[in-house]
């Protein structure tokens, strides 16, 4: 039975990651600050259903803590390692930078030298789509990823992919990077666009569509972004580095999003048909260190991996709304 360590296990992508690869009977050490960032309460949800498996450990850890993570490896011996731990959200980098370059890029160091000096056979990490920035290029394919980032967080990103660049050349490690776009779903991240505006509609508070609502993004539910990441565990890992895209391959609006939720808050009866939404809504211009669009290119995750994303905006966001109803509601 293959051992693999996630960092990030309490987060949204880590717990559905190691949920996942319990049902496959691996063996999964989850690691976790359980930062303040966002509700604790949110992540330790998270891990309620999956803290009592045989096969599973967890530990409060932070990987900014170099001696104690060494001190994990040394004790567990994982095959795989999946570094997910991150500062997210474009905005709070701005106003936070410390944080996200010793998070983002200090920690994520730490992971790269532990990994080698215990041989891990397989280091996979999460950057991010805000690498590419405001590219011209559309869909955004692996190569286009220049030194062109809009946040802090974006860059923190891109500083992590050239050093495992350098780690996987200079000492022959398999290093494999995907570049999520806009994951979402149940249980989400209370930062991001669909579940902040859904917590703002329902409280009567104003929501912002910056550049009037015309920004695009390329959403990905839960599963099809953990389906992608678990196929890349189960192959063989292919020598040097290498990076994927993944993504749902279809560009959305936000005015679009927003439509959808109204849509699902009236039928799960969050709200009754007569709800004044535009009294909430407010059109502003582009916020710096946003992107106007992202659209990721998927054909070699494609080609490699059989990645196929099956759920569409509509159906995820049916599926959020559900678990917010019974989440919150109750």
């Amino acid at each position: 039975m293959k051992k693999v360590l996630i960092t990030g296990a309490a987060g949204f992508i880590g717990s559905n990651l190691c949920r996942k690869l319990l049902n496959e009977n691996y063996e999964v050490i989850g690691i976790d600050n359980l930062s303040d960032y966002y509700d604790p309460s949110l992540k330790e949800y998270r891990l309620e259903d999956i803290k009592d498996n045989d096969n599973f450990i967890f530990i409060r850890e932070d990987i900014t803590n170099e001696e104690n993570i060494k001190v994990i490896f040394n004790r567990y011996k994982p095959n795989i390692v999946v570094n997910l731990a991150a500062c997210s959200g474009i905005r709070y980098s701005i106003e936070n930078p410390d944080i996200y370059v010793k998070t983002n890029v200090d920690g994520f160091y730490n992971i790269l030298k532990v990994s080698k000096e215990f041989n891990v056979e397989h280091l996979i990490f999460a950057s991010s789509s805000s690498i590419y920035g405001n590219s011209k290029k559309l869909p955004l394919k692996e190569e286009y990823a220049k030194l062109n980032q809009e946040s802090i967080y974006g860059s923190t990103k891109m500083c992590d992919e050239v050093l495992a660049v350098s780690y996987s050349k200079i000492f022959d490690m398999p290093i494999t990077v995907i570049r999520p776009f806009t994951v979402y779903g149940p249980c989400g991240r209370p930062d991001m666009a669909y579940f902040n505006f859904t917590n703002k509609l329902l409280n009567k508070e104003e929501i912002y569509l910056f550049n009037n609502g015309d920004l695009k993004r390329d959403y990905t539910f839960i599963t099809d972004a953990i389906d992608g990441i678990y196929s890349i565990i189960e192959s063989n890992p292919k020598s040097g580095y290498n990076v994927y895209n993944i993504g749902g391959s279809k560009q959305y609006t936000t005015k679009d999003l927003v439509n959808i939720l109204k849509k699902e808050l009236i039928e799960n009866k969050l709200v009754d048909e007569n709800y004044d939404f535009d009294k909430y809504i407010k059109y502003v211009g582009m916020k710096k260190g946003e992107v106007y669009e992202t659209y990721s290119d998927i054909s070699k995750m494609k080609k490699e991996f059989n990645y196929n994303p099956k759920v569409t905006l509509e159906e995820g966001l049916k599926e959020f709304i559900k678990w917010y109803k019974d989440y919150y509601i109750k």
